[in-house]
């Protein structure tokens, strides 16, 4: 949902030269992360019922829209 996002994001940040490392960088990251996420949440699951992935899905997206409100800035035109 968030990649193409994510992707215009860097492209614009980030130098001609220095790119092919930073969408290495970036989809790296994406992979460790999404590894071990079926156990965590099967682990919350079998620990409160359906409800404890639903709330941490839910305290994420909120992490996520704090994190791009108050830290990501849009370059002005000129």
């Amino acid at each position: 949902m968030w990649v193409p996002v994510v992707n215009t994001h860097l492209t614009r940040q980030v130098s001609g030269a220095e790119r092919a490392e930073a969408f290495g960088r970036l989809n790296a990251f994406r992979g460790m992360i999404t590894f071990p996420a079926p156990t965590l949440v099967g682990l919350l699951y079998a620990w409160g019922g359906i409800r404890a992935p639903l709330m941490a899905n839910l305290i994420g997206i909120l992490i996520v829209i704090a994190i791009l409100v108050f830290f990501v800035r849009e370059e002005e035109e000129k």
